[in-house]
């Protein structure tokens, strides 16, 4: 087999050309997609601090520290359709980090209901 010499590897200037278009398209995706997710992670941001903000505004209002609640265990527990469910399913994220969260079938026998 002959040897493929350097000047063949990159093909005719049409393909070259193509090829470096196709890149600088990529480049401009990964940008948009890093700036959204960077976007996200400001409101996220936004949000933890205005949970912690109401957190702290319940706990000096409060005259009992005994019954504050973190605010946000209780948007958790307003969101979560079935409590129990919720807490099985974090327990075998827990138990089980590396293993297809969709699969029954990889856990062993009994711990899937």
């Amino acid at each position: 087999a002959k040897k493929r010499r350097s000047y063949e590897k990159f093909g005719n200037i049409e393909e070259r050309t193509r090829r470096l278009q196709e890149i600088e398209s990529n480049r401009a995706d990964r940008q948009t997609k890093r700036r959204q997710a960077r976007a996200q992670q400001t409101q996220n941001f936004f949000t933890s601090l205005h949970m912690l903000q109401a957190n702290t505004l319940l706990r000096e209002s409060d005259d009992s520290s005994g019954a504050f609640e973190d605010y946000s265990l209780f948007l958790y527990r307003q969101q979560a359709p079935v409590f129990n469910d919720r807490v099985k399913e974090i327990e075998m994220k827990l138990r089980y980090p590396d293993r297809e969260r969709g699969l029954a079938a990889a856990y062993p026998r009994g711990l899937v209901g």
